[in-house]
C-alpha cells in the first residue's frame, strides 16, 4: 500500500480543499511535512485514520468536531458544509481511492449540527479498465489493512513506547497475526472444530438410536459451558489489559512527582526484576523436570550399576567371562575327532571328556557382546548419573537463589508502597494519595484475575478432555446406515485437517518468531547506543537485556529513549518481513501468505530524544518501509535528522499556520525562507499547505 495522494478538505485548519502528494520514488522514499505546533501535523495523521478506520487517537481533542471552524463559520444560515477526506494509494498493482464524507450545518440560530454519520466510498480500476465499487467498502479497506494493524503504521513517534509495555502485548501479537496471515489457520481451525465437525457429530448421533441421541445431548450441554467459560476467559484477559494500562498510567504521573519519582523508579525496577526472576523460575523447574526425565532413572540405579560392574570385575578375575573359547569352535573339535595339536579326540576317552568340558564352560557370541556393551555402558552412565546429580543440584541452588531474590523484592516493593503512601498521606500529596490508593485496588483486581484464570482454564481443560471422550464414545457406537458412517470417515478426515492445520501453524509462529526476532536485531544494532540486545519472546513480548558477568540480565526501568527506539524496530522488523513475504508469493497464483508493501505515517518522529538516538532514528527511518511519511516541528528537525534524511527525501512541505496573534515566523530548507507562522489577515486561524523546492 503505496500513498500517492491525500486530500483534506474543510478538514479542522485545513479549509476548502488541500492536497498533498508523497513521494514513491524507492530511492527517495520519504515525505517530510514541516509544521509548529498547532498547525496541524496530527490532524493529518489522525485523517489516515479517520479516512480508513474512522479512529482518532488520544491526543486528538474533539474528535466529534472535524469540519473547518472557518468554513462553518462562513457558512449561511440553514446551509450545509462538507468535510471529506481522500486518498489515492496503490497496492498490488491496483489504484484505489478511498474517500470518507461527513457534514456539518447551521442552523436558523447559526447552531452548529453534526450530521455525525459518515459516507465512505472506495473505487478502483480492475484489469478490464473498469471502475469498480466494492458494495461493502469499510469490509474491504480491511481486508486490504486490517483495522488491528493501523497503531504500528500510523502513530505518534513521541508515543510508540507503548509497544514495548506490558499493555501492549495483546496488541503486538493480533498485530502480527493479521500482517503474517497467522489469522487465516485460526480462522480455518475454528470453522473446521466448531461448524463442519459439529454437523457432522449430529449427523453421526441421529443415525446411532437412543444412545447417540444422549451422547449429543451431554456433548452439547458441556460444549455450550464451555462457550461461556472462554467468553469470561477472554473478557478477563480483556479486563486484565485494561488494569495493567491504568496502573501504567498511574506509575507514569507518579514518576512525574519530583518527591515521588525516585521511590516510583525503584518500584518499577523491582516490579520489573520480580517479573524477570518468575520467569527465570518457571525456565528453571522447565529445566530441573527436563533432566530428571531424560536422567532421574540414574539416580535410583547407582546399586544396580554398581553391582553390575563388581560381578563382571569379578567374573572377568577369574577367566570366567569373558570366555576365552568359542562354543563353534569345540564343536567343530569334536566333530573333527581331532585337536589342534594333532591328537585324535575319541568318544570315551579323558581327552574326549576334556574337551567336551570345555564346550559346557563356551558362552553364546550373544553373552559375550552383551557383556562387552554392558561393561563398556556402565563407567558413562556413572558419569552421566554423577553429571545430572550435578546439573540438579546447580538448578535447584539457581531455584532457590530466585525465589529469596523474589521473595526480598517483593518485601522491598511492599516497603516503597508504605513509605509512598507516608509521603502521600499529607494534605499537600492529595491526588498522589488517590492515585497510589487506586493503584493498590488495581493489585487486588490483578491478583483475583490470576486466581480466576487458572480456575477457568483447569475448567476449560477438563470440559475438554470430557467432550472427547465422549467422541470417542459416539465413534464407537454402532451405526445404523452407510450415512452415518460416511459422517464418521468425514469427521475423521476433518479431525485430521484441524490437527495438521494446528501443527502448521505451531510452526509458522516459531519460523516467524526467530525470522522477526532476527530482523529486529538487525535494526536495533543499527540505532541503538548502548550495549544492549534486544529480544522478541514467544507471544512476541519486546524486551531488552544486557549481559553481566557473562549471563543475560534483563535490562530494569529502560529509559524512554530505548522503549522508542524498540518499539520502532520492532514495526521496521514486521513492515521488512510483511514486505520480504510478499516478494516471495505474489507472482504464485496459489500462495497462502499474501504480506505486503506497507507505508509508515510517523508523527514528531522523536524530538525528546539525544543527538546520538536522533542520528540513529533518522539512518534507520528511510530503510523502515518502503514509503515513509514524517510529521516534524521546526525544533525536532535538527541537524541529525535533516542531515541524515535529506538524501532520501523526495517530497517536502511546510504547513504554515495562519494565527490571530501579530506574529510571523520562517523556516529556512534548502537554503530558502518559508513562511511557518503569520498573522490571518481576517482573523481566522488556518493552515495552508506549501510545498518545498528542492
Amino acid at each position: 500500500m503505496i500513498f500517492k495522494r491525500l486530500t483534506l478538505y474543510n478538514f479542522r485548519q485545513f479549509v476548502g480543499s488541500n492536497e498533498l502528494l508523497f513521494a514513491t520514488n524507492p530511492n527517495r522514499n520519504v515525505t517530510v511535512i514541516h509544521g509548529d505546533n498547532g498547525a496541524g501535523k496530527t490532524t493529518i495523521l489522525n485523517a489516515f485514520t479517520w479516512l480508513l478506520y474512522q479512529e482518532t487517537s488520544e491526543d486528538f481533542k474533539f474528535p466529534e468536531r472535524l469540519a473547518s471552524d472557518v468554513a462553518f463559520a462562513e457558512l449561511a444560515l440553514e446551509s450545509i458544509v462538507d468535510v471529506f477526506v481522500e486518498l489515492e494509494f496503490e497496492d498490488a498493482d491496483r489504484t484505489y481511492i478511498v474517500k470518507r464524507l461527513s457534514s456539518v450545518s447551521k442552523s436558523s440560530e447559526g447552531k452548529r449540527v453534526d450530521h455525525g454519520s459518515t459516507v465512505l466510498k472506495v473505487s478502483y480500476i480492475d484489469e478490464s479498465g473498469e471502475v469498480q465499487e466494492p458494495g461493502n467498502p469499510a469490509n474491504f479497506i480491511e481486508h486490504l489493512l486490517p483495522k488491528p494493524l493501523f497503531p504500528f503504521f500510523f502513530f505518534n513517534g513521541e508515543r510508540i513506547e507503548r509497544l514495548a509495555g506490558e499493555g501492549a502485548f495483546d496488541d503486538v501479537e493480533n498485530g502480527v497475526k493479521v500482517l503474517m496471515d497467522l489469522e487465516l489457520f485460526d480462522r480455518s481451525i475454528g470453522h473446521l472444530d466448531k461448524e463442519i465437525a459439529r454437523q457432522l457429530r449430529d449427523e453421526i448421533s441421529g443415525h446411532s438410536g437412543e444412545e447417540g441421541e444422549s451422547v449429543k445431548s451431554e456433548r452439547d450441554n458441556l460444549e455450550q459451558g464451555q462457550n461461556k467459560r472462554i467468553e469470561e476467559l477472554d473478557q478477563i484477559r480483556r479486563n486484565q489489559k485494561a488494569l495493567l494500562s491504568e496502573r501504567e498510567a498511574i506509575d507514569k504521573k507518579l514518576s512525574q512527582m519530583p518527591e515521588l519519582a525516585r521511590l516510583q523508579e525503584e518500584r518499577k525496577g523491582a516490579e520489573a526484576a520480580v517479573g524477570s526472576d518468575k520467569e527465570g523460575l518457571r525456565q528453571t523447574i522447565s529445566d530441573l523436570c527436563r533432566v530428571l526425565s531424560r536422567d532421574g532413572y540414574l539416580v535410583l540405579a547407582s546399586g544396580a550399576l554398581l553391582s553390575a560392574r563388581d560381578l563382571l570385575s569379578a567374573a572377568h578375575e577369574t577367566g570366567d567371562l569373558p570366555v576365552k573359547i568359542k562354543r563353534q569352535f569345540v564343536d567343530e573339535l569334536l566333530s573333527r575327532g581331532e585337536c589342534i595339536c594333532g591328537r585324535k579326540i575319541v568318544p570315551g576317552t579323558p581327552e574326549h571328556s576334556c574337551v567336551a568340558d570345555w564346550r559346557n564352560r563356551a558362552r553364546s557370541d550373544a553373552l559375550d557382546s552383551a557383556v562387552t556393551v554392558t561393561k563398556a555402558e556402565i563407567e558413562p552412565l556413572m558419569t552421566r548419573r554423577q553429571r545430572a546429580l550435578e546439573d540438579m543440584d546447580k538448578l535447584q541452588e539457581h531455584r532457590a537463589d530466585l525465589k529469596k531474590s523474589i521473595r526480598e523484592r517483593l518485601e522491598r516493593i511492599e516497603q516503597l508502597s508504605t513509605d509512598i503512601q507516608k509521603i502521600t498521606s499529607h494534605s499537600d500529596f492529595e491526588d498522589a494519595g488517590r492515585l497510589e490508593a487506586r493503584r493498590k485496588q488495581l493489585e487486588q483486581e490483578e491478583r483475583a484475575a490470576i486466581f480466576r484464570v487458572n480456575d477457568l482454564e483447569r475448567e476449560i481443560q477438563d470440559a475438554t478432555d470430557a467432550m472427547n471422550a465422549l467422541d470417542i464414545r459416539l465413534s464407537k457406537l454402532e451405526k445404523k446406515d452407510e450415512q452415518a458412517r460416511l459422517a464418521e470417515r468425514r469427521l475423521v478426515a476433518v479431525q485430521n485437517v484441524s490437527a495438521a492445520l494446528k501443527r502448521i501453524r505451531s510452526l509458522r509462529h516459531e519460523n516467524l518468531q526467530a525470522d522477526l526476532s532476527e530482523r529486529l536485531s538487525a535494526i536495533w544494532d543499527k540505532i541503538a547506543i548502548k550495549d544492549y540486545a534486544c529480544e522478541l519472546g514467544p507471544q512476541y513480548h519486546l524486551s531488552l537485556i544486557k549481559h553481566v558477568n557473562g549471563e543475560k540480565t534483563p535490562v530494569y526501568g529502560a529509559g524512554t529513549g530505548e522503549q522508542q527506539i524498540l518499539s520502532l524496530a520492532f514495526v521496521g522488523a514486521l513492515v521488512d518481513k510483511a514486505r520480504s513475504t510478499y516478494e516471495q508469493y505474489k507472482d504464485d497464483p496459489n500462495r497462502m501468505f499474501r504480506g505486503g508493501r506497507y507505508s509508515i505515517v510517523m508523527d514528531s518522529p522523536f524530538g525528546n530524544l539525544g543527538p546520538d538516538y536522533r542520528r540513529g532514528v533518522a539512518t534507520a527511518i528511510p530503510i523502515l518501509a518502503p514509503q515513509v511519511i514524517v510529521l516534524v516541528s521546526e525544533t525536532q528537525w535538527r541537524i541529525e535528522l535533516e542531515q541524515e534524511v535529506n538524501p532520501r527525501v523526495g517530497k517536502e512541505y511546510v504547513l504554515c499556520l495562519r494565527t490571530q496573534k501579530e506574529m510571523e515566523r520562517h523556516i529556512t530548507l534548502h537554503n530558502r525562507a518559508y513562511e511557518y507562522i503569520r498573522h490571518s489577515i481576517d482573523s481566522n486561524e488556518r493552515t495552508e499547505i506549501v510545498e518545498v523546492v528542492q
